[in-house]
């Protein structure tokens, strides 16, 4: 048996879920710094088709377009 088991949980202090500054830092680091999943290639399958998404509820959308390459 895993030995952490045992161990009691911890949770992270309230700030972590409700102050927006963490929240805008944590997604600038996480989302903003890497490529993210948008869509499977069958939901851009032909050139000019295109899927609209938010990441981390961005006050913003971002926009997949198939370009016709690949």
């Amino acid at each position: 048996m895993d030995d952490r088991a045992s161990l009691p949980l911890r949770a992270l202090s309230a700030r972590y879920y409700t102050e927006p500054e963490v929240y805008a830092r944590a997604r600038d680091r996480l989302f903003h710094t890497s490529w993210q999943f948008a869509c499977h290639a069958s939901r851009v399958p032909e050139a000019g088709d295109y899927f609209a998404f938010s990441v981390a509820a961005a006050d913003h959308e971002e926009v997949l377009i198939h370009d016709g390459e690949g």
